[in-house]
């Protein structure tokens, strides 16, 4: 299990976010991922998330406790809950 340390802005530890992969880099831009896409899926995969890894500048909060990928920021713009 591969485990970082979360700092803010200002270096103080926040938090720890741990893995059972070795890959925890963020799926844009390669950078230490520390969010996953909370984007509700459909279909076959109904009852699941995304789960796309991001880093906090590719992560965009929909809610609290609620991040999406920018694929699904656009298609949540394209099509707005009623």
């Amino acid at each position: 299990m591969t485990c970082t340390t979360l700092r803010d802005e200002q270096g103080n530890a926040i938090g720890i976010a741990c893995s059972r992969g070795t890959d925890s880099r963020c799926a844009e831009c390669g950078a230490r991922s520390s969010k996953l896409c909370d984007f509700a899926l459909t279909g076959a995969k109904a009852g699941q998330t995304c789960d796309r890894k991001l880093c906090s500048q590719h992560a965009t909060s929909m809610g609290r406790n609620l991040d999406y990928c920018p694929g699904h920021v656009r298609w949540a713009q394209r099509n707005p809950s009623p």
